[in-house]
């Protein structure tokens, strides 16, 4: 079992004020079923949305996922708009 931690970033729908940030725990069996987790349920879900972001907080694991995510096949397996 592998776990990263992730910040949620946010901001006031309204107002648009900093929020808080959010630390969340995510876990899977793998380095590549984490990645493919954060990708799903975190940044690409909410890419559109304004107010909230979601990134890794290990700088290396970061560097990692974009090597992994940089493949067009985790992308697209996971559900990234490819038109």
């Amino acid at each position: 079992m592998t776990h990263a931690t992730i910040i949620k970033k946010s901001h006031d729908p309204f107002y648009f004020h900093p929020l808080l940030d959010q630390y969340i725990v995510i876990q899977a069996d793998d380095k590549d079923s984490l990645f493919a987790l954060f990708f799903r349920e975190y940044t690409n879900r909410y890419k559109y949305c304004n107010s909230v972001s979601y990134k890794l907080a290990d700088p290396d694991l970061r560097e990692e996922y974009a090597d992994w995510l940089s493949d067009i096949n985790n992308y697209a397996d996971n559900g990234g708009d490819m038109s």
